[in-house]
């Protein structure tokens, strides 16, 4: 939980960001569900497979606006909502039990200041880990969604009864390996830079009606903290949906992306990450490893500003403030 002047002043119960994060969750997904699409997409693509009209479209720096075109014209509009069930599920679930789980933690920790960056890096990557592993079903779930590329759309129950029948327990868990190294050198990043950002960003100079407004301080400090947050775990981000996808015997999958699904001794879920890195290297080179990064960047920073602000926004509605 922030330390602002709002929270600090009252008592925070762990009912009350339960509610508002998942009012956060819900909210924030629903804006950026194309985005998301977009970026799954990008980050599963077979760059080296694509046809070489295509890949000058990609050169030439269309590829976002050739994707989108392709997408709409072959798929349809509803499309970029792809998804969006689990994905809403999850985002409820993960807003609701990664705040609650922090303002615990940080309740429990109250005046251990000498540190308090290192508390707020630990508790960050530990809420963020606990709620990655309830909520983790529901993202393989959403990035197979999304990967269908067919004008079909995949039925939620049918698709976890498909999952657990052909795969097993382990098929919602394909990919958790980079999830947990991501997310716990990830959140904790969010947290701290907010936490710092949160303090020492002054907006006085921009104009004098907007002195007061703290919402605008923790806009500002959740989109820098989007940012570095992002930009420093990506490659963990796309090896995880390529492992997501990996374990699945879905015949659209398996025909849309064979260069994942043939590769066993790569990616694998007991393979080693550098294995997987060395793979991308050698075949997609050094940008391979951030397809889809801009995107991520788009969906990414404003998420989480709007996330920490919704947030702060509901909590203080909650508490009557």
């Amino acid at each position: 939980m922030s330390s602002t002047a709002a929270s600090k002043s009252l008592k925070i119960h762990s009912y009350d960001s339960a509610i508002a994060g998942s009012i956060s969750g819900l909210i924030t997904r629903a804006l950026i569900s194309p985005i998301d699409v977009l970026k799954i997409r990008l980050q599963l693509a077979n760059f080296n497979s694509t046809p070489k009209h295509k890949v000058n479209i990609y050169q030439n720096g269309k590829i976002l606006w050739s994707l989108t075109l392709e997408i709409y014209k072959k798929e349809g509009i509803k499309s970029f909502w792809k998804g969006n069930i689990p994905a809403e599920i999850m985002y409820v679930l993960y807003g609701a039990s990664q705040f609650t789980c922090y303002s615990f933690l940080n309740d429990r920790f109250k005046g251990r200041e000498k540190n308090g960056n290192v508390k707020h890096l630990v508790l960050g990557s530990i809420s963020g880990c606990f709620a990655s592993l309830i909520t983790y079903p529901f993202d393989v779930l959403r990035t197979r969604f999304v990967a269908n590329n067919s004008r079909s759309f995949f039925r939620l129950f049918k698709s976890i009864n498909y999952i657990f029948k052909t795969e097993g327990i382990n098929g919602f868990y394909g990919g958790l390996k980079p999830t947990i190294y991501q997310v716990s050198l990830g959140t904790g990043i969010s947290f701290l830079s907010y936490e710092y950002l949160n303090t020492h960003i002054d907006i006085n100079f921009l104009h004098g009606s907007f002195n007061n407004n703290k919402l605008i301080n923790q806009y500002i400090a959740g989109f820098l903290a989007g940012f570095i947050s992002k930009a420093t775990t990506f490659p963990l981000d796309l090896i995880k949906r390529r492992l997501q996808i990996k374990g699945s015997i879905n015949e659209i999958l398996v025909h849309n992306y064979s260069f994942i699904t043939s590769k066993d001794s790569v990616y694998n879920r007991n393979s080693q990450m550098y294995q997987i890195i060395k793979e991308i290297l050698i075949n997609e080179g050094i940008n391979g490893l951030y397809r889809g990064f801009s995107m991520a960047v788009i969906k990414s920073a404003p998420t989480t500003a709007l996330s920490f602000s919704i947030y702060e926004y509901s909590l203080r509605k909650l508490q009557g403030t």
